[in-house]
């Protein structure tokens, strides 16, 4: 039974066959915080928060008060809205 596995996985269809069943590739887009900065100085609104969050392309978003604790970890494709106390949007950063 190995035999007859080792001789189906030996073929040269095989290599093809992978390449066929490989997800194609997202292109990878470097995140920039400078496309947020028409967003910065008003205030974190959903709709402001979505529309940073489409412009950058981002697959997720949070918000975060200035000095909030948070983890530490860099996410790709994670945009975070820094804000101050009234909510109005400081800076915008990634991961």
């Amino acid at each position: 039974m190995s035999i007859l596995l080792a001789l189906a996985f030996s073929s040269g269809d095989h290599a093809h066959h992978d390449r066929m069943m490989l997800p194609p590739k997202q292109p990878v887009r470097a995140c920039q915080p400078v496309l947020a900065r028409p967003w910065v100085g008003k205030p974190a609104t959903p709709a402001h928060v979505a529309q940073i969050k489409q412009t950058m392309g981002a697959q997720t978003i949070r918000v975060l008060k200035y000095g909030q604790i948070v983890t530490q970890e860099y996410m790709f494709g994670r945009v975070n809205v820094i804000v101050d106390a009234k909510n109005k949007i400081m800076r915008v950063t990634c991961g």
